[in-house]
């Protein structure tokens, strides 16, 4: 003869109730994790994307200070400005690579190099020995035979990244 005892045949409504709110709070907390982990995947690509954008803007601009020729006097070269003469160039023609601090852009001429930019510094040199920077004048700027550059970018949650670099003219009689 076979008894039937009560509570052994399965789950009670509450045991069915409790298991299934741990469930609730283990895949919260797991959804969680992958919120930070896609959020930190998507701060570290708009990084990389920025320090590609500086590489590139940095490279573009040694190319065009080492190949320069001719600092022109008019305007004269500031520390967002500089407008130069290249071996390469048409005689008689100029190019202006300027900082467009309205619209956060580095252009040369009226192209846009780079976006995003936070502050863009060239600082001149006479000498590479020299630690102090000089302010062009008249007389100076064609002495002028080292340029500092420096860029900011804005990255991932308006983070800056610094990239500079020192250039010694070539194609400049100093």
């Amino acid at each position: 003869m076979k008894h039937n005892v009560p509570g052994t045949g399965g789950f009670t409504l509450i045991e069915v109730i409790v298991s299934l709110l741990l469930m609730g709070i283990i895949s919260a907390i797991w959804g969680m994790g992958i919120v930070q982990i896609v959020e930190g995947f998507l701060f570290s690509r708009q990084n990389i994307e920025t320090l590609q954008k500086g590489q590139i803007t940095m490279s573009r601009l040694v190319k065009e200070f080492q190949a320069l020729t001719e600092i022109s006097p008019d305007p004269l070269p500031n520390s967002s400005a500089i407008t130069f003469a290249r071996d390469s160039d048409i005689p008689g023609v100029r190019r202006t690579i300027a900082f467009d601090s309205i619209n956060g852009e580095i252009k040369i001429d009226e192209d846009v190099l780079v976006d995003q930019v936070n502050f863009f510094k060239l600082e001149y040199y006479k000498r590479f020995d020299s630690e102090t920077p000089v302010s062009p004048t008249t007389e100076s700027y064609s002495e002028i035979t080292i340029i500092d550059i420096r860029i900011g970018i804005k990255g991932a949650e308006n983070t800056v990244a610094e990239f500079n670099n020192r250039v010694f003219l070539r194609g400049v009689a100093g």
